[in-house]
Parts: C-alpha cells; structure tokens; sequence
C-alpha cells in the first residue's frame, strides 16, 4: 500500500488496489452465471398488453409520442411480480441447486422485482436489455457442449467501445488558500489519483 493513500482509507480506497472495472466485471460474471435462464420465465401479462396498447392510442389520438415509463410506476395499472415472472418455478429449475439458498434470498428484494419488471417493459432494443442478454448468450456460446451460437451483434459493435481514456484536470485552488488539507474535509488525494474518463469512438 502506498504510504501518501493511508490517510485517505476512512474516505476513499486506495486508487492502485481499488480497481472499479474489475469489480463490475466480477459482479457480471456472478450475475450472468446466476440468471443465464431468467427470460424463461418472464411473461406479459394481458392486462398489461391492454393497458399498453389503450395507453398508445391515447397518445396516438393526442399526438404525443408514446414514451417506455412504467405503467406501474404512474399507477395505471396495479400487478404483482408474480403476474409477470415465475419466481417459484425459476427457483425450482432455472437455477444451480447450489446458488438456490442465495437466489431465494435474492430474488425476495424489491431490486429483484425491478431488475425483471425492466426487463419485461423495456423494448428489446434498450442498450442495458441489449447487453445483458447478449453477455448471457456469449457465455453460452462458450459451452462446448453448445453446437449451434447465437449471435451477439450489440457486444460485437466496435462503435461502442471505449476508444480513448481522459486524464481530468484537478481544479485551481491557487485563489483559495488551500493546501493539501480541505476545511472540514478529507485530504486532497495526490495528482496520481486523478479521475480518468473513457471515450466512446
């Protein structure tokens, strides 16, 4: 550990130990694992494709573009999760019997029912649905067991890939007064922890 990252621990990580990427790519490769089967056991309910489609004949009539927020969320209709995902079956046989305990745990909380109300509302061609599912069929395409692959044309897209990487500039505190030491702050954390930004090409 670097001696100058001790005093920022109670407020931040260390920048060359704490690697973000890395994190989310684990929590992806868990969550993949976890929910390879999930769109199994995902359905639209009918009271739900109705008030849909009233929903964009009203707009139609109005003429105002119809829009993907949640029916449930403005309280034009009232469903359970249960309507639209199978929970009990997808516990049952949609999941490795030794991540059950862990999913059942999981698939209690409201992120859960939220993560598959998006997937049931969103259109197909959402960015987030896009690469999720297509991370699902990609793992899948690496079973050797698996003859026949699907194609990923989202994740495949080299327009969506970070081309660039950004140093940000830390701001002038010339005019403030300042040292390393911030009033009723934490320390300023060194030049070498600068933020980055990647660029889409």
């Amino acid at each position: 550990m670097h001696s100058e990252c001790v005093p920022l621990l109670d407020q931040c990580p260390c920048s060359a130990l704490f690697d973000e990427g890395k994190i989310q790519q684990s929590f992806l490769k868990v969550f993949t694992a976890l929910l390879k089967n999930y769109r199994q056991y995902l359905s639209v309910p009918e009271v739900y494709r109705h008030a849909l489609r009233e929903k964009e004949l009203r707009n139609e009539a109005m003429g105002i573009s119809s829009s993907h927020r949640s029916l449930l969320n403005l309280g034009e209709i009232a469903i359970l999760p249960e309507d639209w995902f199978r929970k009990e079956e997808f516990l049952a046989s949609g999941i490795d019997r030794e991540a059950r305990p862990f999913m059942t745990v999981l698939a209690a909380t409201q992120s859960f029912a939220q993560f598959t109300l998006d997937r049931m509302e969103r259109p197909g061609d959402d960015y987030e649905v896009l690469f999720f599912n297509e991370m699902l069929s990609a793992k899948r395409n690496r079973s050797l067991l698996r003859f026949s692959k699907t194609d990923t044309p989202f994740l495949n897209d080299e327009s969506f890939r970070a081309s660039q990487t950004v140093a940000c500039m830390d701001p002038d505190v010339a005019d403030l007064g300042l040292g390393t030491e911030q009033p009723n702050g934490p320390p300023r954390p060194p030049p070498s922890s600068r933020s980055r930004i990647s660029a889409a090409g």
